[in-house]
């Protein structure tokens, strides 16, 4: 441990302690409580070269979630490929405002629900997991992503409701009914094309680029998403996007010009915007009203 802190450490890696400790436990096949638990105790040839393999690996900046090949979502446990993005905690704030848009009572109503660009599931999966009678049309463009997203949902036990369908947004009609959708959520790809480039290399190195790069301006995916959107939410549905820092008065545009109204806004705790909200009319003007209170600046 006192070698791998000091290695990460000269290789820059901001909590080599911690990745440290992550990486000794997931080689010798333990918790986090039961590598505490074994003090002393010695290691075997075989951990200790898997271990030497993990800080080799994370002095590259691959991150510590991919070489475990798993992330935490939702205090759910999902597993994670080069072929995916890996869940992110801001993302969580998704799936509290699709929670927080149905309210309580109706979580247990047979709706259908889309995530587009599901990737990993992680989105989905959390959100089939508090929906015990909901179904998610799980779309990606990517069979890799959607084969890796089924797993997670057969994980956590939501592979019956769980629907993927590999295609673009726009390709949305042939996987579900206009006016069918309850809600639509989803974290598209929003960074500038040129800036990919300049990201962390545990981002720019080791997150598939179709899941970062939004194109020109990082509102591509946002235009596609605008477009399609009123004409498969049923009246008074709500479409949840995660976007990126500053992309919220942009977002919210795109949103009006395709006929969605009481748009919204949630902040996380450093005080950025990480969601934006909308509904599609409804006819009753109170329900749209109540829908803005409820999640503007949360």
């Amino acid at each position: 441990m006192k070698e791998a802190r000091a290695t990460l450490r000269a290789a820059g890696i901001a909590d080599p302690g911690r990745d440290a400790r992550l990486l000794l436990a997931s080689a010798c096949g333990l918790s986090a409580e039961q590598l505490i638990a074994a003090g002393d105790a010695p290691v075997s040839d075989e951990e200790e070269a898997r271990f030497a393999a993990f800080i080799a690996r994370r002095v590259a900046r691959e991150p510590v979630v991919r070489i475990l090949g798993e992330a935490e979502f939702w205090g759910l446990s999902f597993l994670v490929r080069p072929e995916v993005l890996t869940p992110r905690p801001e993302t969580e704030h998704a799936v509290e405002q699709a929670l927080a848009f149905l309210g309580p009572a109706r979580r247990g109503e047979p709706l259908v629900f889309a995530d587009l660009g599901t990737g990993s599931g992680a989105i989905a999966v959390a959100l089939l997991r508090e929906l015990g009678q909901a179904r998610c049309i799980a779309v990606d463009l990517s069979a890799a992503a959607l084969e890796l997203a089924r797993e997670n949902a057969a994980r956590h036990g939501v592979d019956a409701r769980f629907l993927p369908f590999q295609g673009d947004f726009r390709d949305l009609a042939q996987a579900v009914a206009p006016q069918s959708l309850t809600f639509i959520v989803s974290n598209p790809p929003y960074i500038e094309s040129d800036v990919v480039a300049t990201l962390m290399p545990e981002v720019e190195c080791f997150d598939p680029r179709m899941a970062l790069d939004g194109g020109e301006d990082g509102l591509t995916a946002y235009r596609a998403i605008a477009e399609v959107a009123p004409e498969f939410l049923k009246p008074g549905g709500a479409l949840i996007l995660e976007i990126g820092a500053g992309q919220a008065d942009n977002v919210t545009a795109l949103l009006k010009e395709n006929g969605l109204s009481a748009c919204s806004e949630t902040v996380d705790l450093a005080g950025i915007v990480r969601v934006v909200s909308a509904r599609k009319a409804c006819d009753d003007s109170v329900a749209d009203a109540a829908f803005a209170c409820r999640n503007a600046k949360k």
